[in-house]
């Protein structure tokens, strides 16, 4: 019995999902002391629109992840058969419909910037230009992360989402004590998408080679 119950542990699925929650959890830590330091330390109007723009890059977000069981279906499939001309092909066809997708997105944003600075009644049409950036390389990340799923890589989705998370909250406070408040705040946000968005490629090597 106890080796049975080992052996579901030693499971890749198990252990592995059990790494993402452990990451994952930490990651959700971090983001309450984000907004707990960005509540403390800008006024209640700053805040108000860095809540609004961050609704929006979520709002984006839950709408693109819904790509990411159709990805990591095939991909996973490829990877278990070690075919990884397909895993590269794949790789390639999902990135070229997300770079063009989240380039036209990133557009709507400049091209509508006063209509939506507006609607949200925030005054500085560059905020909206930078959520765009924002949106544009979380669009683009998901096909990466969907591809360190299919591949098992949980330790290190783990590791590169809960760098984000610490990357977005460093980077927002020095930021922010240098004055630039709400553009230091999304700054950080740019960076923590970024970073980990490069460092995936150093597991999906394989895929190249």
């Amino acid at each position: 019995m106890k080796k049975k119950i080992a052996g579901y542990f030693n499971h890749p699925l198990i252990s592995g999902s059990a790494i993402i929650f452990i990451g994952t959890f930490a990651a959700n830590v971090l983001n309450f002391f984000y907004n707990i330091f960005m509540l403390n330390h800008l006024t209640r109007a700053d805040y108000g629109t860095l809540a609004s723009l961050v609704s929006i890059i979520t709002l984006f977000a839950l709408a693109i992840d819904s790509f990411t069981p159709t990805i990591v279906h095939f991909a996973a499939t490829y990877f278990a058969k070690k075919e990884y001309d397909m895993v590269r092909g794949l790789f390639n066809t999902f990135t070229k419909g997300t770079s063009l997708l989240g380039i036209v997105i990133f557009f709507i944003f400049l091209l509508f910037s006063k209509q939506i600075s507006y609607f949200f009644h925030i005054q500085e049409y560059s905020l909206i230009i930078l959520t765009g950036i924002i949106v544009m390389f979380n669009i683009i990340f998901v096909v990466n992360r969907s591809m360190l799923q299919a591949q098992l890589a949980f330790t290190f989705m783990a590791i590169i989402t809960l760098l984000g998370t610490i990357l977005k909250l460093l980077i927002g406070i020095l930021l922010i004590f240098s004055g630039l408040k709400v553009y230091g705040a999304l700054l950080g946000f740019v960076l923590s998408f970024f970073i980990p968005f490069i460092l995936s490629f150093f597991s999906l090597i394989i895929i190249f080679k």
